[in-house]
Order: C-alpha cells, then sequence, then structure tokens
C-alpha cells in the first residue's frame, strides 16, 4: 500500500460509515465532525462535535460521539488493516511520515465524497471538519 492507496480507501471507508449511521444519530445537531488519527498507535477515530455536548471542542475525547464508528458498527473494522499500515508506515520514519498522514487524513476529510455523507446529517450553520495532531499544543486544524 502507499499513501494514495491510503487516502482512497479511507475516503471509501468513511464516506460509507457516515452514511450507515446517520439515522442512528437523527436527533443531534452536528457542530463540528474530527477524524483523529494516531499514526503512533495505529487508530483512526472519527467524532462528532453535537450542540448538546457539554465539553469544549479540544475534549474530544469526551465528546459524546467520540470514536461513534468503533462503537456502532462492524462495517468500520474494515479499517483496521488501514490504521496497521498507518502505525507501519508512521515507523518507518516518524518525522517525515507523520506531517504525510495528518495531510492525507484532511485530504480525506475534505473530500467531495466525505463532503457528500454529511448532508445526511444535521448540521449547524458554523459546522466544520477538522483534524489536529494531538500532541501539537498548537491545536491547527489540517482541515483549515
Amino acid at each position: 500500500m502507499d499513501i494514495v492507496t491510503f487516502k482512497a480507501e479511507l475516503k471509501e471507508a468513511l464516506a460509507q460509515v457516515l452514511i450507515a449511521l446517520a439515522d442512528n444519530f437523527s436527533a443531534y445537531e452536528m457542530m463540528s465532525f474530527d477524524l483523529g488519527i494516531h499514526p503512533w498507535h495505529g487508530y483512526i477515530e472519527p467524532s462528532f462535535l453535537t450542540t448538546q455536548d457539554t465539553v469544549g471542542l479540544k475534549e474530544i475525547g469526551s465528546w459524546m460521539l467520540y470514536n461513534f464508528a468503533d462503537t456502532n458498527i462492524e462495517k468500520w473494522s474494515a479499517v483496521k488493516h488501514l490504521a496497521e499500515w498507518m502505525r507501519s508506515f508512521y515507523e518507518l520514519d516518524p518525522e517525515q511520515h507523520l506531517i504525510q498522514l495528518f495531510i492525507a487524513a484532511a485530504e480525506v476529510v475534505k473530500s467531495p465524497e466525505v463532503l457528500r455523507a454529511f448532508k445526511h446529517y444535521r448540521t449547524t450553520p458554523y459546522f466544520f471538519v477538522s483534524v489536529y495532531n494531538p500532541d501539537d499544543s498548537t491545536f491547527s486544524n489540517y482541515c483549515a
């Protein structure tokens, strides 16, 4: 696998899981979507911040719909090989590959296919998407 294949497969899997779970979350209005990637652990975690959440933007792990795909659908297991590849790719050259992986994840989240999937959700007028490096103290959004 290479980074192009990784992006293509992640884009397809993310769009599919977003569409598949939309009805489950129809009671919520979404303020933000974050695709958490943790290359050093091999984790890929999609999360929504809703208007019902009482925690802040930076507290993604405390969002009500944190890593929602992992706990709601077996299809998300389809990304297991992507998470494993991501970890292996990162370990080959952590300094260089880390940035490439965050940029790739941001490109996935901003892709037309994934953005179309959000149309299945109730979103606020200020809804936005994000990919953050959880170890970056500046909390810079790679999607910005």
